[in-house]
């Protein structure tokens, strides 16, 4: 099975090297990726969950990432967002590449737009469909001085409102963002191009992803989708190259497995919150699949 790590705000201040970043009171970062070491950007073999809204901009070069399992190039003059609700994993990097990425603590970022959240929708032209936007000349400059705007001020330690310049930079470039991506929801986002299936594919993702912990059959996921069971299966093997059963159980043993890492949490309260209908069901799963059990798994990782 490959696992999906759960990256916390806190964990990925450990992580990077803090000299070849920006940082406010480890609040907000910004990595500068320009000709960094592998070993700085801490590129994973495991593919990562984010634990808030990370904004990626491509100054040069290129950065080939799987995104939901699909693979995207991104290239010059392009904008990511990844959410929680992405799963990311950096492919590779090209020699002449440079962009910048940012992180955000997740309260202080809900303090800053909860109350201003834009309305966004998840239709066919939704800005939202794909986390990858082309900009054009004067989009990415608009993002580019924003965002090095604010990397300026984060080392303004001396400025007595160093905190509202922050604060205000940081609110003034999300809804930049926010702003170009509902202009351009008319027009197509860019980065893959999707076929049906592939747009079928993310989907699930997205359903998956809020209700993994509760469904775990195929024809739940068919259902809400509108296709049948066997055009899901189908597509998932076409696009990925694994079933779409696999892709449920792995999402699963994901989240079994960050449960078993908390130790104040029991084995029947894990089987409860993954709905299984006793400890017992959920034990034989896991050791279906992982060839330890839940108890042993937990000591192996605790100890």
């Amino acid at each position: 099975m490959e696992r999906i790590e759960e990256l916390r705000f806190a964990d990925f201040i450990e992580r990077i090297d803090l000299s070849a970043a920006t940082h406010y009171q480890r609040q907000v970062v910004i990595v500068d990726i320009q000709g960094l070491p592998e070993e700085t950007l801490n590129k994973k073999r495991f593919p990562l969950k984010l634990e808030t809204i990370a904004i990626v901009l491509v100054e040069r070069g290129g950065l080939k990432m799987n995104i939901d399992y699909i693979p995207y190039n991104i290239r010059e003059n392009m904008l990511l967002i990844l959410s929680q609700r992405h799963i990311m994993q950096i492919v590779s990097l090209s020699e002449d590449f440079k962009g910048y990425f940012l992180l955000a603590k997740p309260n202080y970022l809900r303090s800053l737009i909860d109350s201003e959240r834009p309305p966004l929708t998840t239709g066919t032209n939704s800005p939202l469909r794909t986390p990858v936007t082309q900009l054009d000349k004067a989009e990415f400059e608009i993002l580019h001085n924003n965002l090095k705007r604010l990397q300026w001020n984060m080392q303004r330690s001396e400025h007595p409102y160093q905190a509202k310049l922050i604060a205000h930079g940081l609110a003034d470039l999300i809804f930049e963002t926010w702003n170009i991506r509902i202009h351009k929801s008319g027009r197509e986002q860019v980065g893959h191009k999707s076929s049906n299936r592939e747009n079928i594919v993310a989907a699930f993702f997205k359903l998956l992803l809020t209700n993994s912990r509760k469904e775990r059959e195929v024809a739940f996921y068919a259902n809400r989708l509108h296709v049948t069971p066997v055009y899901l299966s189908r597509a998932v093997k076409c696009v990925l190259g694994m079933p779409a059963i696999k892709i449920i159980h792995d999402m699963v043993l994901s989240d079994a497995e960050l449960l078993l890492r908390r130790k104040e949490t029991t084995i029947q309260q894990i089987s409860e919150e993954l709905n299984f209908p006793d400890q017992a069901a959920f034990s034989k799963f896991f050791k279906k699949n992982m060839d330890v059990s839940p108890l042993e798994y937990r000591k192996r990782y605790l100890s």
